[in-house]
């Protein structure tokens, strides 16, 4: 890859500066400087585990009440003592269907456990696990973690608006520049990019930098990969059962694949077999097959959950971007319980 222009060796000293120095100096000095406005926020937003969305009102979107706890999760409020953490992204989350009809939701009735959720949509893998220590630091450890992952390939970067930026940047803007001004930030933002999951096929590099453009996918991979191996780790020192999969049938495959080639390396992993589910163009749902055939199971559900059964209501950037209905849901959480009464 080329760039379009001639980097000169004051250019260079001049965004290493912006990203190293001017960044180094502020945090260390607490002042304001000539490239950002440190306050005592930066430290914690860049370095430390807290919860990040916090005093979020309820919304209604999609005519679906959407209510948040003290925390800004879409949970009850989290206390010490809770049985089970479920956590994930906008599947976990509930994006498009009511509380009660989600998989963890659905799971902690099954098996009669107290229970939290952390899912934040669009997530990665390494907010999580951040998030599940954050946790465990004012509310103690539970009984149980359950987890749906996306796909690994998703990372949080430090994007700078002149010149690096994750490649939803665009879509996100409003609420970047949102985010920005409540933290006092001149230049700093963190935010999550798809690596290589938006192909850009770019000839030529200019600023701002696309994350995508430039982070090879291994990245996200490895660092995902060794997050879920440190929680899996500290859970089993801890006597935490810790229990996950994802939704995701590419990163599934691989996930096999890392544990045939170096067995245990994840440990407590179960196919949820996300290849079953496709999306279906001629009646806008989501099918589930085994081994090819459709079929139709849970029959009794959809009275319940009506129009969401098949398809979640979140259609804002289309009705094939929307989530699974009801009917993934009930399937995930037969999934988990099924593991974890056999497992326990």
């Amino acid at each position: 890859m080329t760039a379009d222009y001639e980097i000169k060796p004051e250019q260079v000293s001049e965004v290493s500066d912006i990203f190293d120095e001017s960044l180094f100096h502020a945090i260390l000095n607490k002042k304001t400087n000539l490239n950002y406005t440190y306050n005592d926020e930066t430290l914690k937003y860049i370095y430390t585990n807290f919860f990040e969305y916090k005093n979020k009102n309820t919304k209604e979107p999609y005519g679906l009440m959407y209510s948040f706890n003290e925390n800004g999760y879409r949970s009850d409020t989290f206390k010490s003592g809770t049985e089970m953490l479920v956590t994930g992204c906008s599947f976990t989350f509930g994006s498009g269907i009511p509380e009660e009809f989600r998989w963890g939701n659905i799971l902690a009735d099954k098996i009669g456990l107290s229970h939290s959720n952390l899912a934040i949509p669009g997530s990665s893998v390494t907010k999580q696990v951040r998030d599940i220590f954050a946790y465990f630091k004012d509310f103690g450890h539970p009984k149980y973690i359950v987890a749906m992952f996306p796909v690994f390939n998703r990372m949080e970067i430090i994007a700078n608006q002149k010149y690096f930026i994750p490649g939803a940047w665009e879509r996100h803007i409003k609420k970047i520049e949102s985010l920005r001004d409540s933290l006092n930030l001149k230049d700093l933002y963190r935010q999550t990019s798809n690596i290589n999951m938006i192909p850009r096929n770019q000839k030529f590099l200019t600023q701002p930098l696309i994350a995508e453009d430039v982070i090879p996918s291994e990245i996200p991979q490895f660092y995902s990969s060794l997050h879920v191996q440190m929680l899996q780790q500290y859970c089993e020192l801890a006597g935490i059962k810790f229990i996950w999969s994802t939704w995701h049938g590419h990163q599934n495959k691989v996930l096999e694949e890392v544990n045939k080639e170096y067995p245990n390396t994840f440990r407590n992993m179960f196919n949820s077999n996300p290849d079953n589910w496709s999306f279906n163009p001629k009646n806008n749902e989501f099918d589930y097959r085994e081994n090819n055939i459709l079929i139709n199971c849970h029959e009794e559900y959809k009275d319940v959950s009506g129009d969401m059964f098949h398809m979640a209501r979140d259609t804002e950037f289309g009705i094939r971007w929307a989530h699974w209905g009801t009917h993934r849901h009930l399937h995930v959480a037969e999934d988990f319980e099924k593991y974890l009464r056999s497992h326990t």
